[in-house]
């Protein structure tokens, strides 16, 4: 990351697993310990858990290097594929992620508001730190301006858009049919949405 100070991610981590290796149940189980991997953080300065349907990311301030080992093993130990990405290498990855190229769709619209979130979330906690609070602003400010002055978020952005898509292709059209939304929350919202702008 050019221009920057020699070492100054130096103590950045990600330990993370994602939609590649594992499947929903894992992501979906994983969901539901953040509080546990931010008890597995203990040691670092400072942690983010980044909890999607498509992944589940620890980022640490860790300039000891021993917490990124205990959330490893709390993640493989709920079933997670552990990788791990140190450094710029790990300030490049949320910035990726916030972008929406490390998505299930490139460009889906929802990744934004999550980064923003789960830093949000960590900040008002106290988990954070200087080093994780720039990262997280900068991922911010770059998905940002990636939508707005790039097509990437054109098109199929989203799974209910990709989903409405493809059943009109596959259908040959949806006029005159009629629709069962199975599920609820955001994801049903979003369907219907999509659905009745169709």
């Amino acid at each position: 990351m050019g221009g920057l100070p020699e070492g100054v991610f130096d103590s950045l981590v990600a330990v993370y697993t994602t939609f590649r290796d594992v499947g929903e149940d894992v992501l979906g189980r994983l969901g539901g310990l953040v509080e546990e991997a931010y008890r597995a953080a203990l040691g670092a300065r400072g942690a983010v858990v980044l909890s999607t349907c498509n992944r589940f990311e620890v980022y640490l301030d860790d300039p000891d290097g021993v917490a990124w080992r205990r959330v490893a093993e709390f993640i493989e130990s709920n079933g997670g594929v552990v990788r791990v990405a140190r450094g710029a290498e790990a300030a490049r990855r949320v910035l990726r992620i916030a972008a929406g190229l490390e998505s299930a769709i490139l460009g889906e619209p929802e990744i934004l508001g999550q980064v923003r979130d789960a830093w949000r979330a960590a900040r008002e906690a106290g988990r954070t730190t200087p080093l994780l609070d720039s990262v997280f602003h900068a991922a911010l400010v770059a998905g940002k301006r990636v939508r707005e002055e790039t097509g990437i978020s054109r098109g199929n952005a989203s799974y209910p858009s990709a989903a409405v898509s493809l059943a009109a292709r596959s259908l040959g059209g949806l006029d005159g049919l009629r629709v069962l939304v199975a599920g609820g929350g955001e994801a049903g919202l979003g369907m219907l949405r999509v659905l009745c702008a169709s």
